[in-house]
């Protein structure tokens, strides 16, 4: 097969020397981009044109398509970020109304500051007994636009923007949505960075593009083998306006693409085309075999719920006096295990098919001893969750005072501390990264719960950006 990585290697086979970007000339002999610089080549002749595909690139996007069941596919090497950028101007009008998932990623808000959007917000439930968001379903999103509705008259939401799965892996029901929101002309856009691989072979669940999304976005890199800011943007139906779609792509995407990360999105798609079957069905065993190990924790709790991602494996530490922090360091410092990312009573493990039976055992054994050591130490009852233990995910629903464009980019801010700030209207982004949600988003009131949120996760010393020195922005 004709895929770009090998005509990549190919072409650097040959004595053809390069008077063209890049300036490494691919003689890096001796540095540690040395293979990579092999391949590391502009748009010369016979190498397409991202933003004009009609050669290769045309049908490496095609396969992408065919593996996904996709209308139109579109590579992304700026990540999956450039991809929600392009897929809002594209549905969006500027300053017009987009309705998302309140546990979007901060990338969702910047499509909105840019486009000077108005933003209507979706607020999930939290999952029972776990401190983080539940999916979202087609009943909800329906009480919710008949009340926008009936409040806004003459107003017209243009599109529909959910997270899922998210970042712990919860699904929400795309097809139940997806149906409704066609039903009223409405396009779904789903950011799908986290589930790449869904849909690939039997036992997973399936992915958004075969639900009926019109948009779906995903970060390969996340859970296949792609290098790090691969993604793909998928498009299906009459609703979205390709012709926008692929302008807006041509902004938010460098107009020097990378064909080294062009060539890792072709390689992971015709590695899970030719072999995702086979891949898929020793993973899923290999993790079967896990949660059958793990059942013997008494302290830690893994979450388990028909349908969510299996590249997810989420640890809670419940009432253990843990926290998430400690677990995640404690699996980094005594077992070498790195983490994707602690919560306030949890942590995330990503799982893939590239995941060794070795590197399984490992994380096997240090749950276990983790969890017997907790045991050990800790004879008192265990009681569900608090409100105070469900941060940093818990979503404090705000009054949204004003747009984000004119909070983040129009109204002049001062710098005042955290603990003066109730009331006020917020003027930047407060989020714990990962997962890049915002506790408070611009142009949304401070309750007294977010002052409170945000010391619980100071506390717990949790990455927080948006605050430094305990000082926070706010609208004059």
């Amino acid at each position: 097969m004709d895929t770009v990585y090998n005509r990549l290697m190919d072409y650097s086979l040959t004595e053809a020397y390069p008077f063209h970007m890049p300036g490494h000339k691919r003689r890096l002999e001796g540095d540690i981009l040395s293979d990579i610089s092999r391949i590391d080549i502009t748009e010369i002749d016979g190498f397409d044109n991202l933003h004009d595909p009609q050669g290769i690139i045309r049908e490496a996007q095609e396969r992408a398509s065919e593996l996904y069941g996709a209308q139109e596919s579109f590579f992304l090497i700026n990540g999956s970020t450039c991809g929600i950028l392009s897929a809002v101007a594209a549905c969006v009008p500027r300053g017009g109304w987009l309705m998302m998932a309140r546990n979007c990623h901060k990338s969702v808000y910047h499509a909105a500051l840019l486009g000077g959007l108005k933003t209507a917000y979706l607020y999930p439930a939290m999952e029972k007994h776990f401190s983080f968001c539940s999916g979202l379903d087609a009943e909800y999103i329906k009480k919710e636009l008949d009340a926008f509705y009936e409040t806004h008259p003459g107003e017209t939401i243009h599109a529909v923007l959910i997270t899922s799965p998210t970042y712990e892996g919860v699904i929400s029901d795309v097809r139940a949505i997806a149906d409704f929101l066609h039903a009223r002309r409405i396009p779904l856009i789903v950011d799908e960075a986290h589930g790449a691989h869904l849909g690939l072979a039997k036992g997973l669940p399936l992915g958004s593009c075969e639900l009926g999304a019109d948009i779906v976005i995903h970060s390969l890199h996340k859970t296949l083998p792609a290098m790090t800011q691969t993604a793909l943007l998928h498009v299906n139906g009459n609703l979205v306006n390709r012709q926008k779609l692929r302008f807006f792509l041509s902004v938010y995407q460098s107009s020097s693409p990378s064909y080294v990360f062009m060539a890792s999105i072709d390689r992971a798609v015709t590695m899970m085309q030719k072999n995702g079957e086979e891949y898929f069905e020793s993973f899923l065993k290999r993790r079967s075999d896990l949660l059958d190990s793990l059942k013997r924790c008494k302290q830690l709790r893994v979450f388990q719920k028909e349908g969510t991602d299996p590249c997810k494996l989420v640890l809670s530490t419940g009432k253990s006096g843990m926290s998430g922090k400690l677990l995640y360091d404690t699996m980094r410092i005594k077992y070498g295990l790195q983490m994707e990312m602690a919560a306030g009573d949890y942590v995330v493990a990503i799982l893939t098919v590239m995941d060794s039976k070795e590197g399984f055992r490992r994380l096997e054994k240090a749950v276990l001893e983790i969890d017997g050591r907790l045991e050990a130490c800790d004879n008192t009852p265990k009681s569900e969750l608090t409100q105070e233990d469900a941060e940093p995910q818990k979503i404090i629903k705000a009054e949204v005072v004003c747009t984000l464009e004119e909070a983040a980019l129009r109204r002049e801010q001062i710098q005042i501390p955290c603990e003066e700030a109730k009331g006020r209207i917020c003027g930047a982004w407060i989020y714990v990264y990962p997962p890049g949600i915002p506790i408070l988003a611009p142009g949304e009131r401070i309750k007294g719960e977010h002052i409170a949120a945000v010391n619980r996760i100071r506390q717990k010393k949790l990455d927080l950006k948006g605050i430094c020195d305990n000082q926070m922005s706010v609208l004059k």
